[in-house]
Formats: structure tokens, sequence, C-alpha cells
């Protein structure tokens, strides 16, 4: 808002989408985005960043051929503005580091869960009633008892265990 207001920019609609921008046509917020951008309806796009707006080829690909249709007459991110005159080669190398970023970090953090796997620890969430030891090493954080939860949970669950009670009692 504060950037349109100081570019006295007209806002035409806010879209907020918080489905994942990895694979295309994943997105029914973009697309309408990009429907009302081809009915004319806009002509323009604020974004905090342009790795915001896409992160697979194809709908960077949307993107840049609205710009360079002239659909499209700007993109203005907090650091930078990518208009219908700029090198669309630069579009495709920032588009593209995008795509690349989310590459590299789901190859990261299998490669962290499987760690964990090979270590014997649980990958995912830390269960109730432990805790995260955050004090260790990268890659040697494991997980321990939580000293005022666990004797409840572990209580629960002998409980449960005599027969007596449903897991929801």
């Amino acid at each position: 808002t504060e950037l349109a207001q100081r570019n006295n920019l007209q806002i035409v609609k806010v879209f907020k989408e918080e489905r994942s921008a990895k694979k295309p046509n994943n997105r029914p917020i973009f697309s309408d985005m990009i429907n009302r951008i081809e009915a004319g309806e806009a002509n323009g796009i604020l974004c905090w960043k342009l790795n915001r707006l896409s992160r697979n080829p194809k709908e960077s690909g949307i993107v840049q051929q609205l710009l360079h249709d002239g659909l499209l007459l700007s993109i203005q991110a907090s650091d930078k503005e990518y208009t219908i005159t700029d090198n669309d080669i630069l579009f495709g190398v920032e588009t593209g580091s995008a795509s690349q970023f989310i590459k590299e970090l789901r190859a990261d953090v299998t490669r962290g869960l499987e760690s964990k796997v090979k270590k014997g620890w649980r990958p995912g969430r830390t269960p109730i009633g432990y805790i995260n030891n955050k004090h260790k090493e990268k890659g040697e954080k494991d997980i321990s008892p939580d000293p005022e939860r666990f004797p409840i949970i572990k209580k629960l669950w002998e409980l449960m265990l005599t027969g007596r009670y449903t897991p929801a009692q």
C-alpha cells in the first residue's frame, strides 16, 4: 500500500494466496489475477519480491509473456521495477533463481530428514511430551522428554493400555 501511494498507483484488487507456487496450475488466486490482467482490468502488479509472484517456469513464462505483450506495463517489487522495455534475460534469470531455490530447498530438507532417519531419529514434528534439544550442533539436535509434560503423557498411555479407557477418554 505504501509503495502504491508513493508511486501514485491505483490498487484494483489485493490478491493473497497461501498455496505453493512450486508447481504450476496450483494457485487459483494467481490464475484469477492473470485472467483479470488479460481482461484489461489492470496493467501492473505490485509484489514484495519477484520470487513471490512465481517459483516455476510455466507461471514465470505467463507473467513474462504478459509483460512482453504489453498487457502488463509494470511489475513493481519492493526493490525493483520490471517494465516492458527491460531486458528479458534479467527477468528470466531472476525468476529462474526462484525456481532453482525451491529445488535446492526441497533437496536440503529431504537430505535433513533422511539424515535423521539414518540416525534412528524421528523426522517431522516433535511428539507431544517431548522437546527439541536446541543447544546441540546443527545436524546433531535431537529430542528428549519434556520434564513438564512427559509424565502426564506417560500416565495417559498407561491408563489407556489398561483397557479400561479408550484413546478418546
